[in-house]
This record gives structure tokens, sequence and C-alpha cells, in this order.
């Protein structure tokens, strides 16, 4: 980290060591898993054709993490009862959870074009934002978020506030973490990356007092960050100076 001082003129950005977007893809895909359990229990309460068993084996594989065994047993049931678009929204999120970002952005937009209500739209919508941001294409993930973003809704809202901090949209960032923090519970999640991002906000406005309670909120809910730790003892140094 480099050190400053808001008397001179080297201005402190947000630190570089900050996430690279790996564990921004991280609460992303739990997100994606969150969907698909939820997609499950209706296929499984409600499929009664052929491809009702392979479906139901593919969502086991993959909740176990074997996303290859998964995608083969969704292109089974596929193979099975043709196009559906639940089974398409299944095997494109297997396809982002394999890292195949273009196979799966062409799957969401089968989902998009069938017939489907709301909540498979919402989800298909929601995949293709994550694909757009593995592929470096944040414009468009952000679109794609702020499409789907609603008050019921704190999930969209973080990860919303994480993708325009990763663009340097700071204000933006900000304005969507504090509602965030209105309605998360503090286990969630997305919480820690939340947290830490808030308090470098501060840092770059150089409000090393803000920082500070800031840093405080995010040590009173991990107390054993080491990067927390590291940010509040340099804060510190900055309010003594």
């Amino acid at each position: 980290m480099r050190k400053d001082s808001a008397k001179g003129n080297n201005r402190r950005g947000i630190p570089a060591r900050r996430r690279t977007g790996r564990r921004l893809m991280g609460a992303v895909l739990g997100l994606l898993l969150l969907a698909l359990l939820i997609t499950a229990v209706i296929l499984i309460n409600n499929m009664v054709n052929k491809g009702s068993n392979l479906n139901k084996r593919g969502l086991l594989a993959y909740e176990e993490g074997n996303y290859k065994e998964a995608l083969e047993l969704f292109d089974e049931a596929l193979s099975a009862d043709g196009d559906d678009p639940s089974l398409l929204l299944n095997k494109a999120i297997t396809l982002t959870a394999l890292k195949r970002y273009e196979e799966a952005t062409d799957v969401y937009d089968k989902v998009l074009i069938s017939d489907i209500g709301d909540a498979l739209r919402e989800k298909a919508e929601r995949g293709k934002a994550v694909n757009y941001l593995a592929l470096g294409d944040t414009e468009n993930a952000v679109k794609y978020l702020e499409q789907l973003e609603n008050d019921d809704n704190y999930g969209d809202t973080g990860l919303l506030g994480l993708m325009l901090f990763e663009r340097g949209d700071y204000e933006g960032a900000e304005e969507k973490f504090t509602r965030y923090l209105e309605q998360a519970p503090p286990d969630d999640f997305m919480m820690r990356d939340v947290l830490f991002d808030m308090m470098c906000i501060s840092e770059y406005r150089l409000d090393w007092n803000e920082a500070k309670q800031r840093a405080d909120a995010l040590l009173a809910l991990f107390p054993d960050d080491e990067e927390g730790i590291h940010e509040a003892t340099f804060i510190e140094s900055r309010i003594r100076d």
C-alpha cells in the first residue's frame, strides 16, 4: 500500500491489493447457486416427463460441485424433452460455473426468447450479467443488474454496488452499499466485501474519521480479517498525523 498525506499531492487511491474479480465472481456465483436451488424445487415438484429424473440427477450433481456431470445430465434431459426453458436455464447456469461464459450467454439468450415467466426471466438476466462481467463487459453487466434491482432484493443491490466499485464509480457504489446495509443480515456472504469497500471509499476521499468508523464496523463483524486490521492500522496513523 502506498502511503500519502492529506497535506501533499500524492492522493491515496483505492488500495491496489483489492479483490481482482475472483472474489467478486465468487459472490456472483453464490447468488446463482441460490437461484438454481430455487429452480430445483420447482422442477423436482412439477416435472413428470422423461427428463425429470435426469434433471434431478443434474441438480444433485451441480449442488455437489460436479459441474461436468451436471452438464451432461442436463443435455440428456434436453434431448429427451426438447428445449424446455427451465432445463436450458439449468444448463446455462452450469456453463457459467464451468467458466464457459460465451456458451452460457448463448443458452441464456435461448431462455430469454422462450415463453417463460418472470421468475425464470430474472434468473436468466442475472446469469447474463454474470457472463458479461466475466468477459470484462462491466457496462452490460451493470445494465442487466440495474434492470433487476428492486427494493426487495438486497442481494442485487449489493452486487451492483460491488460492480460499480470495480468500475471506479465510488459515488454510485456507496449509494448501493448504503441501501444494501439497510436490508442485509450481518452474515450475508457479501457483507465483508461491502464493508471493506465502504472503508476504502472513505480512504479515497481522505476522510479518515469516517474511514475509522467503517473500519471499526468491518472488524466488529470480522475481527480476524487481516486486510481489515492492516487498513485500520493505516487509518489510525493518518488520524494521528
